[in-house]
């Protein structure tokens, strides 16, 4: 009980009191003092998570299960609990009492920031400073639990968090009193600049905890350490190896909460089947939905949602619902990232909080009443605080025995219980009118005010009878009274009576009688009863009091007992989870003790087994046995903790890996009393580390045999590995490059590249991704050497893994590709525009034939005096022009007419000085560099001087009216093929020895464009010209097997070298000769085979002209028919050459055949010595080009003919 009972000062009414004890002692809420769960923990006062650059153990462990495992510790010390990362970031912090509490808002203030990152990264905040500095990084950095006094005048318990053998973070508690001394609390006020009366209010408002729950929490905080560092080291493991697909998917459908699988479009892929009933969809409906289809809430809601799930991985919140019949269901959602088949999705998990949602509203208006803090008291009830039943035999009974009427009202006169002894006077005539009943209730409040001195005895404001009331009082609020009356005394005025009866229209006589029915009192006996009445009511005010300080004292027992026992039973699913078991063996009674999670690890039954050291040694791995029990024995021995993981032989056969951890504890005179400690099943660990070592084997076999550069780096910028590759290819070792930097250094020594390759590789880091498209960029190798490379990034855990693919042998192959294409793209131009020339020059000359012809013919057949003959000439001297226009583009194709000797390509030059000198302006000047005893090339000299000749005009006319200088240069050069291969001409000449002329001049030069474009046929940037000139140019190289060097400059000038291969020793001249002699006087018969009909015609007519009977045909097959029928007629056959059906090659073999020495002369615009070539040894008499004239075909048949 909170306080001691009160004296009645009532002597001489103890037979009056006594009896009423027995019933005021078990006045409450139904005997029993009602409660319900424990209290939600109280939450922390602000976000204190700070985390800078670490969030291990927050994302390993998981926000929710690490402050569920904190909240066990918080409401064992009633203090505060902090999870500190490696590096001293607060992981979380939890807070559970109201010094804590008020000592770190004032700690806070003192930071001058109302931000938390800002207020705990001053360094001003005590609280902070204590937790983090005094003990969570001294724990960690000794690797050894740390106990010390706080700043906030309690004390701080904290130990090391070990995931393995790493200190991966701590775990502190503040446990006990505070100071109560006068003189510590003044130190404290000033030091956090708190008023030391509030302080002091704080420090006596904060409930003692028991010893034994602080030695709890001790143990526990270990415990629970132990448990956080096995699940990081479990994760830690778990995180190398993915669960497969298959298990995923029977949890995924077996599952009682709804489960939805999203792609990143947040499409739906799959639901299981908890989500089509919880929401009542078939699955075609459900899987044409999105997100905002099933959750109400807002779009931004979501997007900040989503938001939050790209940037942690993981999302808790609750919403709501909506089902198919349109009711809304509340849901507690888990969103996180997951990589399913290669593929990124998120997994949304839905459970339905409806029930618990229901808990929680009736939790809350059942304990609010008796746990409320009395300050707050504002909203409890009386009938919540006392059973109503009970009272209301207590009030029948006093109504009874005082021979008074009763009833218990609230402060605004409104009745609680039901009237004891009512007279039939108040019930049946005052208080059946509505006049009377307002006065009776307006004079209840009245008689029922709160007066602390003692009870209110005054005359009703309604009848005038005799009342009195007492006020019930919880924690000074005023919550019912207790009113006593209907009686009369000598004190009241029967007319006064009788004139109210009339004011309500009452009758009289009956109203009369009921008066007098009315119990007298004296108003001494009366005034006793009321003081009585008074000491009722203050008891039942203490009553109510010490019923509510009881019921939160049970409840906050409750409150415990249910934190210990669902900390426990967390503590069992944490060691469920980890696989982790407890046991404590009495080294006096050799009685061993298991927990359920020990049990389950060993797989035997408890009843099973006889729980001594002797039967738990019999569990374990023979080979392993004795270096348990020879570890055991020694550190009792030296009294030390020991760690050890060995093997258990199962009862099939199996083998297990556990990992046990143990210690001591010895009686003040050293003699050891028991010993305790944790077992681990580490089976999937040990497995898992095995396929982990197995796994970087093969890795580093790929990575060291890989014919690819390959490297490694830590977050920290720390070259951890290159493989022999890398150095080969790059000439670096490790020691070369220890660091990042170091290698961006040496990798990239000019700064401004460095800045921007490290932006770039910068960029993709901030992505957070991996690189899948390579990043091209230029490496510096030991040597100087410079390569190009393509870069490859992935991330693998805190690790950058760097492949590089050398591109540069690529980059030249495709390069040398490139200029091939281009080549063989300028090959095929020219191949084409040659043919193209080649034909249009031959059907030109089939045109000029009959031309020159018929204007010849015409002119033999005049007399010179004619003045018609002075037209013909005309006509005959522009035809010849258009002829040599056809040579020119024969020799663009390669098809004119060569007649090759060797020659001095100096002494060419030295020949053509003067025509050259006069062939430029006289502003332009002819620079002659002519190396002497130049090899000799076998040329047609007359082409040969129709190139220099259009070269040097080129260059005159690049000059232009400003003037210049030409320089035409000779020379001998060894040339390779690559040397050659970069030249106009395409056909690979071979390497070796060349004669080169070389034309330069001061002009204007040509920019690239113009370049490609100068060897084409009717290209041209003159005002005047055919664009010939150089198009026959590069078809006379051509046919002399040259190659054709171009540079220019645009405003500097341009060179055209041209080079011929020198001439062997064994080859020797070809020249061609023409017999001259007397004209041929004509007889016999010539078959003319031509498919043109203005060729055969005008031949036709020169021959005639010369004597000749002639045949024709207008292909090889007509005339091999004509000629069969007059072969003994025909003397000589003019065949051509180009025909369609049978051509001039095919029936010239089938002349042949038929007579061996028949003469037969070709016909062709092609020059002589392509064709002569391709009848060389088969008995040819004769070629002649066309057009040609009546003298020409005279030689040509008197020859053919002899």
């Amino acid at each position: 009980m909170a306080g001691k009972m009160p004296v009645w000062n009532l002597k001489g009414k103890e037979d009056t009191v006594q009896p009423l004890k027995g019933i005021l002692n078990g006045i409450s809420t139904g005997g029993a003092v009602r409660s319900g769960p424990r209290e939600e923990p109280i939450p922390a006062y602000d976000d204190l998570v700070f985390l800078k650059d670490s969030r291990y153990i927050r994302d390993l462990v998981g926000e929710s299960l690490l402050s569920e495992l904190v909240e066990d510790l918080a409401c064992l010390v009633d203090t505060s609990v902090t999870v500190c990362e490696k590096n001293g970031d607060c992981a979380l912090k939890f807070i559970s009492s109201n010094w804590c509490r008020f000592l770190n808002q004032a700690s806070r203030r003192l930071c001058g920031a109302a931000d938390s990152r800002k207020a705990m990264a001053s360094g001003e905040g005590p609280c902070f400073e204590s937790c983090r500095n005094d003990a969570a990084l001294v724990s960690i950095e000794t690797k050894q639990p740390v106990e010390l006094p706080c700043r906030g005048g309690i004390r701080i318990f904290a130990v090391p968090v070990f995931a393995g053998d790493e200190v991966v973070g701590s775990l502190a508690i503040g446990y006990g009193d505070p100071p109560r001394d006068g003189e510590k609390l003044r130190d404290l006020a000033e030091a956090y600049g708190v008023p030391l009366e509030e302080l002091r209010r704080q420090a006596e408002a904060c409930e003692p905890r028991p010893s034994l729950m602080i030695e709890l929490a001790r143990k526990r905080l270990a415990t629970t350490a132990r448990v956080i560092g096995e699940i990081v080291a479990q994760k830690q493991v778990e995180s190398a190896l993915r669960r497969s697909e298959e298990k995923f998917h029977a949890v995924f459908h077996l599952a009682k909460d709804a489960i939805y699988l999203f792609d990143q479009e947040e499409r739906l892929l799959d639901a299981n089947k908890a989500a089509l009933e919880t929401l009542g969809y078939s699955r075609e409906e459900l899987m044409a939905m999105r997100p905002l289809d099933i959750d109400i809430s807002a779009v931004a809601e979501h997007d900040e949602r989503m938001k939050a799930l790209r940037r942690k991985g993981y999302v808790l919140f609750e919403t709501l619902n909506r089902k198919r019949d349109g009711t809304l269901i509340p849901m507690e959602v888990s969103l996180q990232h997951l990589e399913l088949a290669g593929s990124k999705v998120v997994l949304a998990v839905c459970r339905d909080i409806s029930r618990r949602k229901q808990a929680e509203d009736a939790l809350e208006r059942r304990i609010v009443a008796l746990t409320e803090p009395l300050e707050n008291i504002g909203t409890v009830a009386f009938e919540d605080l006392f059973n109503l039943s009970d009272l209301q035999r207590l009030q029948d009974l006093l109504a009874e025995t005082w021979g008074v009427s009763a009833l218990i009202t609230r402060p605004d006169g409104t009745a609680i219980t039901k009237p004891s002894s009512f007279t039939r006077f108040c019930s049946t005539f005052i208080r059946s009118t509505e006049k009377g009943k307002r006065k009776c209730m307006i004079s209840d409040a009245t008689l029922g005010r709160y007066d602390p001195s003692g009870p209110v005895v005054q005359t009703c404001l309604s009848a005038g009878l005799c009342g009195a009331g007492a006020s019930i009082t919880v924690g000074g609020r005023h919550i019912a009274s207790w009113l006593i009356g209907q009686v009369r005394n000598e004190r009241q005025d029967e007319e006064k009576i009788l004139e109210y009866c009339r004011e309500l229209g009452l009758d009289e006589k009956e109203f009369c009688e009921a008066y007098r029915q009315v119990p007298f009192m004296p108003q001494e006996k009366f005034e006793q009863i009321a003081h009585a009445l008074f000491a009722l009511a203050n008891q039942l005010s203490t009553t109510a009091y010490q019923n509510i300080q009881q019921a939160r004292f049970i409840t906050e027992r409750k409150r415990v007992e249910d934190a210990l026992r669902k900390s426990e039973r967390k503590l069992r699913e944490a060691q469920h989870i980890a696989r982790l078991g407890n046991w404590e063996l009495d080294l006096i009674t050799n009685t061993l003790q298991w927990s359920d999670g020990t049990y389950e690890i060993f797989e035997i039954d408890p009843d099973e087994f006889d729980a001594s050291f002797e039967a738990f040694l019999k569990q374990i791995h023979p080979d392993d046995r004795e270096m348990v029990q020879h570890l055991f024995a020694e550190c009792v021995e030296d009294r030390a903790a020991y760690e050890i993981s060995h093997r258990l032989l199962m009862k099939d056969g199996r083998i297990k890996w556990v990992h046990e951890i143990g210690r001591n504890e010895f009686d003040p005179e050293g003699r050891p009393l028991k010993g305790i400690g944790t077992v681990q099943d580490i089976t999937e660990l040990k497995q898992a580390e095995e396929a982990l070592l197995e796994s970087e084997a093969r890795f580093r076999m790929v990575v060291e045999s890989s014919p690819l550069p390959i490297g490694f780096a830590n977050r920290n910028g720390r070259v951890e590995y290159v493989n022999p590759k890398f150095s080969e290819k790059f000439g670096y070792t490790i020691d070369d490059i220890p660091t990042l930097g170091k290698w961006f250094r040496c990798a990239f020594p000019d700064p401004l590249y460095r800045s921007r390759t490290v932006e770039r590789l910068r960029r993709t880091v901030d992505r957070l991704e991996s690189s899948t498209c390579g990043i091209e960029m230029d490496v510096t190798c030991r040597d100087g050497s410079v390569r190009n490379i393509e870069l490859f990034r992935t991330f693998m855990g805190n690790k950058t893994l760097a492949v590089f693919n050398d591109l540069t042998e690529w980059k030249q192959m495709e390069e040398e590709r490139l200029r091939f294409d281009a080549h063989m793209r300028e090959v095929q131009k020219l191949e084409s525009l040659g043919i193209l020339a080649g034909g249009i020059a031959h059907d030109f000359n089939n045109l000029l034939m009959a031309i020159l012809g018929y204007a010849d013919l015409a002119l033999l057949a005049l007399s010179p005096a004619s003045p018609v003959c002075q037209h013909i000439e005309e006509i005959m001297r522009a035809s010849h022009r258009a002829a040599d226009l056809c040579r020119q583009m024969l020799a663009y194709s390669g098809k004119g007419r060569f007649v090759v000797s060797r020659c001095d390509l100096s002494e060419v030059v030295r020949e053509m000085g003067k025509i050259l000198d006069v062939s430029v302006s006289k502003k332009s000047a002819v620079r002659y560099v002519l190396a002497d005893h130049l090899p000799e090339v076998e040329s047609d000299v007359t082409q040969i001087r129709q190139v220099i000749m259009n070269l040097i005009t080129n260059a005159s006319d690049a000059l232009g009216g400003a003037g210049g200088v030409i320089t035409v240069t000779t020379g001998c050069l060894e040339c390779d093929e690559a040397y050659l291969s970069e030249s106009y001409l395409p056909d690979h000449p071979p390497g070796g020895l060349y004669v080169y002329i070389e034309v330069s001049d001061t002009g204007c030069g040509m920019d690239s464009a113009t370049q490609g474009k100068i060897f084409d046929p009717f290209f041209t940037t003159k005002f005047v010209g055919r664009g010939l000139g150089l198009a026959a140019v590069l078809g006379i190289v051509r046919g002399h097997r040259g190659v054709i060097k171009v540079s220019s400059e645009v405003g500097k000038g341009t060179t055209f070298r041209i080079l011929l291969p020198a001439a062997t020793r064994e080859s020797g001249a070809v020249q061609g000769t023409v017999e001259q002699g007397e004209p041929l006087k004509g007889g016999g018969t010539v078959l003319v085979i031509d498919d043109d009909p203005f060729v055969m015609a005008v031949a036709s007519a020169m021959l005639e002209k010369l004597g000749f009977e002639v045949l024709t045909a207008v292909n090889g097959r007509e005339g091999l028919q004509v000629f069969r029928t007059h072969r003994g007629e025909i003397a000589c056959v003019l065949l051509d050459l180009m025909m369609p059906e049978m051509g001039g090659e095919e029936t010239f073999q089938e002349l042949r055949n038929l007579q061996d020495d028949l003469p037969v002369i070709l016909s062709s615009g092609f020059n002589e010595q392509e064709v002569t070539q391709r009848f060389a040894g088969k008995g040819l008499a004769g070629f002649i080009q066309k057009p040609y004239s009546v003298a020409n075909l005279s030689r040509v048949l008197k020859s053919a003919l002899g």
